[in-house]
């Protein structure tokens, strides 16, 4: 019998030992499938018997090898889904149980959990083709079984289900189908596990089974969305495992503290290090459970005192933490663990759950210790230093958040410890942590103290490298680098009046400590003999070296006492502290600095070159010190006779020796005081100052300041602060004292150093913020009459060899005056020196571009000279005009570079740029003075122009670009009228032949395949195309020379989008210029062909908007354009077929959100006498959207867009709004703003602001229409402050579902509307207030009057204010405290809106006593702040 003839022998061939029953025969699943296939064969519980047959051969043969595995065929599964999936299905004629009724029965005889485990083993070991298979049918059945069957199962064997699931973690990255039967199961493991009563058993059988699975995969990064929710579930599963209550409980009573499952992830650790991340995740979520359950957990007893809870649970995390670092310790001091120890470190500050009462204080001053250990390494430039500084500064600053007394001891050596690092944004984020708590606590001396502690550690310098070198680095340090400018603000800001005054006399015992340890307050010796006993070396070299780290320390603390003295707030301290402080400067400005500056300088000049070191480096900190003390303003000290420092300073002007930044102190204090010395002695100070400039132009960088302390012995720090000296400080001394002589010497090095600042020319460089730049735009500057006199000659004197310019090292020695100039305003160059540069400039171009061939310069350097020229060229030309010029030199320059760039296509995008604008301004001009001149020079331009028409035989594609040019020009500037006769003539003859040129072109480009490789090409002849129908429509030409080529070309480009579509500038372009061909060709077009036409063009700018990225806005401008030249039918046709699109079911929500947008164009642009069809389109558009749910439920940009366009509708055209138009936004608003189950991904906060918009813009301008639908007013504005409400922390998820569910789709829980919105809410409340006038279309005899709503809408306003009352107490939600206070105005409003009537009955009937409470609050502050009219 090879197949059964009734149910009797079926169910016999199931239950036959051997498979095949009959040999030779079918196999059993064969039978089966058979039986189940023919509907005609009859057996009593069908399916009942064929699914308790599978199951159990599944389930008994599950351990068999892969081949003879029935859990691996999918013939059995495939069977079981089609069974399943069909058993509550009716058929005609058969009767049938529900799956629910004998299922359930089934899986409690048969496991499920041994044949998902073994499932799960076996796949991991298939073919991946195989495996999708399998797995796809697999999950389909699993998923129709498990609900039924997980009733009955245990905890323990959920347990090793989801075991099985970290096992086979692989499985479930790659197959969807498996991940989401682990979901299933995860799912069903935390509900058993949550009901419970053994979960201690379930936690030690997890630590010691899959915690170090577990812990692996918690670090794992996702690759989906549904391997992210995966991810989360599992890690919320093993959360719960360890972490719940009932575990935590345990072990507080236990007092084990976790200690097993510490212990436990140690031993993971030693295998696997990278799951240290993990365990920040762990201690937050630890630290959540306990908030959340704190009262279950430490709630007991009845005469507790307030705040035990809290603190129990509190201390409870703490210990937690203490475990987690103990824990770091074990493994050891590397990156992870530092990293992982400041997560921990700001969980902790997050939290709040530190405070000094704890017994866990040693642990944090540990880790200080261990800080400081890190920072104090070398501070080399290796990574791996630089990242173990950044991590222990990084904690250093979450120990301040959490409590600064932590750190205040150890406060001088972490500052000693950093004052050597590389600056970063760690180091400025734990110094400005400091600074904002001492000024909040009003300590800045401490702070100030500490700094001068810091900065006195002149025995830990020497370990770290000579004391040049410390010197480099501290100075270019976090405490030095920006540090010094924010400690400037806070004792401006901070530092009273007594602190003032002890800070002056720390930095007058300062200094002077400093400089007897130098001894530089030993009187220096004139006697010859002395000073060679001095000379003598004492054989005491560490000695020497002991002074120059002593020379670091002494400059730091001058530093930082120079930044001290120009911030003390005098402006506001009593007349006696303000006079002692006065008198203590007064003493050192006149007493102790000449005395100390003229002894080191004569110590440096006298000293032999390597023992100056120390005494230049004090003496430019000296310098600087006396700077402020001459110069600021907030310390009026008296002046004082300083003649013999100055000569000194004097006599070392000279000196080789001198370190750069010693040098522009000198430098510094002479110019200073210019005004009481000699006018020589400040002719030759400048003289030196132009010397030095002039030898060291190469180093600057002249778009930085540099910093002053980059090194000693190198002027790259130093330099950039002289020169930005003399051009912002000291230019009226250069105007007043320099000769002319210096002050062109000045301008010619400066000059030829803004030649070799750059390497590349941009078209946007006459907008550098450069210094240069700055000073030449600046009217000060060009107010000084020598200096501007000198510099104009400077560039009259350079430019000169360009009037018979016969090589290249002429030109190239007058090319750095115009960088210069391109940075010049017009104005202030006179009109002679305008004639002059724009003829030599010209000359200049015209050598270029002819010589190009046999010149042996760069190519790149000729591109960039050439575009300097011409960039000047097009400035000075749209400044001055062409007055001057005459048509000839026009014509020869225009044709010499169209010529010229015939020649040579290797023009960079600067120069085209160029090139291309300095062409349009010759062209316009050209063609200007041919309307307005004699014969003579229309026949020039005319003979020019045919020079142009003749380079079209020569079929040069890149030269045609300057005949498209001069189409634009013709077509934006000149009508045909305007012409006189031969120009007319001419244009239409060169239209012939410009046809002629590109009809042959354009066949081959619609012919051909469209290639990504010659898209350059192709933009070209599509250029060309458009240039020749704009022309033809601008000679009045009607016939169309290119008919219906188009379509063939627009076809092949719209395939190309949609197969290959190639996201580039140049493709964006190239569909821009098709799209442009079709709008021209508007004007070509008959009556009959007219619509299709326009057909035609929407649906490829609708296919064009979604792919045109880089020139959107040029896309929109032609289409704007194009339909304002339209006739009212036309563009009524335009109309319908959008509405035809928003209208069609089919069309996806993206087309659907282009097409509102070009809905918003359109509106916003249309031509004149279309105003009515606008006004049906409108009121058509807001009935599709109220009809269409995709239009207030689809994707986020389908609703902004839906948005954009009634906010559009109701700002800029309010007049043409009808009553019903109204009724149906008021629809549409209460649709987005009502709550949904489903939300999006975050909140669209520009959905609310669109939506208050809209409604600001009704009652602004529409008040006649508002004051109809006053209820339906109301109601939204309840519905806003509803939708700015955030949820309670730590609910359940059903509470937090009860919220949720009452909040629009586009608000997300996690992400509520903040501030910002209940800003923009408290503004629209003020409107209702605000008179405004209404713009109707209704004609009025008396002038419009403006009024306000408060008075209508009064009846109103209580039923909005008690809205927010129920915001406010709702249990469940929370108004946070910054929103509250942004909603204060707009509260007031309504407040002053509601009669004292409707507030008593709202009080006595609306409200229950919260409310009330709340009501009375608000009240208050209301009448608090409401002017009276009373004073």
């Amino acid at each position: 019998m090879s197949f059964p003839h009734s149910s009797g022998d079926f169910v016999r061939a199931l239950k036959a030992p051997a498979n095949p029953p009959t040999p030779g025969g079918p196999t059993k699943i064969v039978i089966a499938r058979r039986v189940w296939d023919d509907s005609s064969f009859h057996v009593p519980s069908k399916s009942e018997v064929i699914v308790d047959w599978i199951l159990n051969k599944i389930f008994k043969e599950k351990h068999n090898e892969p081949p003879q595995n029935p859990l691996l065929n999918p013939q059995y599964w495939t069977l079981l889904y089609d069974i399943l999936s069909s058993a509550d299905v009716s058929t005609p004629g058969i009767t049938t149980r529900s799956l629910k009724i004998w299922l359930p029965t089934l899986l409690n005889r048969i496991a499920m959990t041994p044949i998902l485990t073994r499932f799960l083993n076996l796949l991991d070991k298939l073919e991946l083709d195989i495996q999708n298979q399998l797995s796809g049918i697999f999950s389909s059945c699993f998923r129709i079984m498990w609900p039924l069957a997980v009733r009955k199962i245990s905890t323990e064997a959920l347990l090793e289900c989801f075991g099985a699931l970290l096992n086979s973690w692989s499985l479930c990255e790659r197959n969807v189908g498996i991940g989401l039967v682990g979901e299933m199961v995860v799912s069903s493991y935390r509900s058993s596990l949550w009901y419970s009563s053994n979960k201690k058993k379930i936690y030690l059988h997890f630590l010691q089974t899959h915690l170090y699975l577990w812990l692996t995969h918690s670090t794992v990064v996702a690759q989906s969305n549904s391997h992210q929710l995966l991810l989360e579930v599992l890690y919320e599963a093993g959360i719960d495992t360890i972490l719940n209550v009932d575990i935590i409980r345990q072990t507080r009573d236990s007092k084990s503290e976790n200690t097993l499952l510490f212990e436990t992830i140690a031993i993971a650790l030693s295998s696997n290090p990278m799951i240290l991340a993990t365990l920040p995740r762990i201690f937050a979520s630890y630290i959540q459970v306990v908030k959340q359950h704190r009262s279950s957990l430490y709630g007991h007893g009845s005469n507790q005192s307030p705040g035990v809870v809290t603190d129990e649970a509190n201390a409870c995390g703490m210990r937690f933490f203490v475990a987690c670092d103990d824990l770091l310790d074990h493994i050891g001091s590397n990156t992870t663990t530092w990293s992982t120890r400041v997560q921990l470190l700001s969980l902790l500050d997050q939290e709040n759950i530190f405070s000094r009462g704890q017994p866990d204080v040693p642990i944090m001053n540990r880790i200080v210790e261990l800080a400081i250990n890190a920072l104090e390494e070398a501070p080399s430039g290796r990574a791996r230093n630089i990242e173990f500084h950044t991590y222990a500064i990084e904690s250093l600053s979450a120990l301040v958040r959490i409590d600064y007394n932590i750190v205040l001891p150890a406060l001088p050596r972490i500052l000693s410890a950093i004052l050597m690092h590389e600056s970063g944004p760690a180091y400025q984020t734990f110094l400005d942590s400091l600074l904002a708590y001492h000024s909040k606590t009003r300590t800045i001396n401490a702070y100030i103290t500490n700094l001068f502690s810091a900065f006195s550690s002149e025995r830990e310098f020497a370990a770290l490298g000579s004391a040049p070198v410390v010197y480099q680095r501290c100075h270019s340090g976090p405490l030095l680098d920006v540090h010094l400018n924010f400690l400037s603000k806070a004792i401006r800001g901070f530092l009273s009046d007594a602190q003032a005054h002890s800070m002056v006399n720390l930095v007058a015992t300062s200094l002077g400590r400093a400089l007897e340890q130098l001894q530089i307050t030993k009187e220096v010796s004139d006697d010859k003999n002395e000073l060679q006993k001095k000379r003598q070396p004492t054989g005491d070299s560490s000695s020497a070296s002991q002074l120059d780290y002593l020379a670091v320390s002494a400059s730091l603390s001058i530093r930082l006492s120079t930044i001290i003295i120009s911030s003390l707030p005098l402006g506001s301290a009593p007349d006696h502290i303000r006079q002692e402080i006065l008198q203590i400067l007064s003493n050192i400005r006149n007493m102790l600095l000449p005395r100390a500056l003229t002894r080191t300088l004569k110590r440096i000049r006298r000293a032999e070159e390597a023992t100056t070191w120390r005494f230049q480096v004090t003496a430019t900190a000296l310098l600087r010190f006396r700077y402020v003390l001459v110069t600021s303003r907030d310390l009026p000290l008296e002046p004082s006779d300083d003649l013999k420092l100055l000569s000194t300073t004097q006599t070392m002007i000279g000196l080789d020796k001198l370190v750069p930044e010693l040098r522009v102190e000198i430098f510094r204090i002479l110019l200073g005081s210019s005004d009481s010395r000699d006018l020589t002695e400040t002719r030759v100070v400048v003289g030196h100052i132009i010397t030095y400039l002039a030898e060291n132009m190469q180093a600057l960088d002249v778009y930085g300041l540099g910093n002053p302390h980059q090194s000693s012995f190198s002027m790259e720090g130093s330099f950039p602060v002289l020169l930005h000296t003399m051009v912002e400080r000291w230019l009226p001394i250069l105007e007043s004292i320099a000769t002319p002589v210096q002050l062109k010497s000045f301008f010619q090095h400066i000059t030829h150093f803004r030649s070799q600042e750059s390497q590349t020319v941009k078209a946007s460089e006459t907008k550098s913020t450069s210094l240069f730049a700055q000073v030449y735009r600046s009217a000060q500057f060009w107010e000084h009459r020598n200096i501007r006199s000198a510099l104009l000659a400077h560039i009259s004197d350079t430019t000169l060899a360009l009037d018979n310019i016969n090589d290249m090292s002429k030109l190239l020695s007058a090319l750095p005056v115009y960088r210069m100039l391109l940075h010049f305003p017009m104005e202030y160059i006179p009109r002679s020196y305008r004639t002059e540069l724009i003829r030599r400039t010209m000359a200049a171009d015209l050598f270029i571009t002819r010589s190009w061939e046999a010149s042996d310069y760069a190519l790149t350097d000729t591109l960039k000279n050439l575009t300097i020229l011409r960039l000047f060229l097009n400035r000075i030309f749209l400044h001055s005009g062409f007055t001057e010029q005459s048509v000839q030199s026009i014509c020869e320059l225009s044709r010499c570079i169209i010529l010229g760039d015939s020649a040579h296509k290797e023009y960079d995008i600067e120069m085209s740029s160029a090139t291309k604008n300095l062409n349009k301004s010759l062209f316009s001009e050209l063609l200007y003075r041919t309307t307005v001149s004699n014969l003579d020079t229309v026949s020039t331009v005319v003979a020019f122009l045919e020079t142009i028409q003749d380079t079209l035989s020569k079929g040069n594609d890149f030269q045609s670009s300057y005949i498209t040019q001069i189409i634009r020009v013709l077509d934006e500037k000149f009508t045909l009228a305007s012409f006189p006769q031969e120009i007319r003539v001419f244009l239409h003859g060169f239209h012939g032949r410009f046809s002629s040129f590109t009809l042959p072109k354009i066949h081959k480009l619609t012919n051909a395949e469209i290639s990504i490789e010659s898209l350059d090409q192709q933009s070209i002849v599509l250029e060309m195309w458009h240039a020749l129908l704009i022309f033809g429509h601008w000679l009045g030409l009607s016939e169309n020379p290119f008919p219906n080529l188009e379509k063939v070309f627009l076809a092949a480009i719209i395939k190309k989008s949609t197969t290959q579509c190639p996201s580039s500038e140049m493709w964006d372009t190239l569909l821009i210029t098709v799209l442009a061909i079709l709008l021209e060709e508007i004007h070509f077009v008959n009556e009959v062909d007219c619509f299709p036409h326009l057909r035609l063009i929407i649906g490829s700018y609708l296919a064009f908007s979604g792919i045109v990225t880089h020139g959107r806005k040029r896309l929109d401008n032609n289409l704007l354009k194009a339909c304002q030249a339209l006739s009212p039918p036309q563009f009524s046709h335009i109309l319908h077929l959008v509405r035809e699109g928003l209208n069609t079911l089919s069309t996806s929500e993206d087309r659907l959100a282009h097409l509102i947008e070009l809905s918003n164009l359109l509106l916003h642009n249309y031509p004149q006498g279309a105003l009515k069809y606008t006004q049906v389109y409108a009121a058509s558009c807001l009935s599709t959207f109220i009809r269409q749910n995709c239009f207030t439920e689809g994707s986020v940009w389908l609703r902004v867009q839906v948005l954009e366009f009634v906010a559009q509708r109701c700002s800029d055209r309010p007049m043409t709004l009808k009553p019903g138009d109204v009724n149906n936004i008021w629809t549409l608003l209460t649709r987005f703003l009502a709550g949904s189950r489903v939300h999006d991904n975050e909140t669209t906060y520009c959905i609310f602001h669109k939506i208050v918009t809209i409604i600001g813009a009704l009652v602004r301008f529409r008040r006649d229409l508002v004051i109809l639908t006053l209820p339906h007013l109301g109601v939204i504005l309840r519905q806003l402050f509803m939708s700015v409400r955030s949820v309670r922390p730590l609910l359940g998820s059903q509470q937090t579902t009860l919220v949720t569910d009452t909040l629009p789709k586009w608000v997300h829980s996690r992400s509520p509307l903040g501030a910002e919105e209940g800003r923009v809410l408290a503004r629209l409340l003020v409107t209702l207030a605000t008179k405004s006038i209404v713009r109707n279309s209704i004609t009025v005899s008396e002038a419009p009057k403006a009024e306000s709503l408060a008075k209508s809408f009064s009846k109103h306003a209580s039923y909005v204010l008690k809205a927010y009352i129920e915001v406010m107490n709702d249990p469940l939600c929370i108004l946070r405290s910054d929103l509250r206070k942004e909603l204060q105005q707009g509260l007031y409003a309504l407040c002053s809106m509601v009669s004292d009537h409707s507030r008593d009955a709202m009080m006595l009937s609306a409200l229950d006593s919260g409310g009330r409470v709340t009501m009375k609050i608000l009240w208050k502050e209301y009448e608090k702040q409401k002017y009276i009219g009373k004073g």
